[in-house]
């Protein structure tokens, strides 16, 4: 079944914000990116499976900013590539979780669900 991709106008600006805080010696961490996307971005919701489904990138020429959610309730997923026939993750998200990452612009990404399939949202700019 083909993925529905959505490309969105492009974004002129784009701001990522995010904290940390935990008890142990009483850290804070606070970050705040700014970003200017080339292109995009584009949206979709990628069913994945357990034994692998390739994230179609669009009309995403080079791999940047990505925001990921895992929109199943059971079962976690993991993002990764496969060079070969060995699927090597590198992020993993849990129900429910979501993550901003920026991959690397040639990376071609790989999701792998956890027991049973399950939909990753995805959103991914133009580096």
């Amino acid at each position: 079944m083909a993925t529905p991709v959505t490309t969105i106008t492009m974004v002129v600006q784009m701001n990522v914000a995010g904290t940390i805080q935990f008890s142990a010696g009483q850290r804070s961490q606070a970050t705040i990116l700014a970003s200017t996307p080339n292109g995009g971005p584009v949206s979709q919701a990628i069913p994945t499976t357990s034994t692998g489904t390739a994230i179609n990138i669009g009309s995403v020429s080079n791999l940047g900013w990505a925001w990921l959610q895992n929109t199943d309730a059971t079962n976690y997923v993991e993002i990764g590539i496969k060079p070969s026939s060995t699927f090597l993750p590198v992020l993993r998200l849990l129900p429910g979780e979501t993550a901003m990452v920026r991959f690397s612009p040639a990376a071609s990404l790989f999701a792998v669900a956890n027991t049973a399939a399950v939909n990753l949202m995805c959103t991914i700019f133009d580096a």
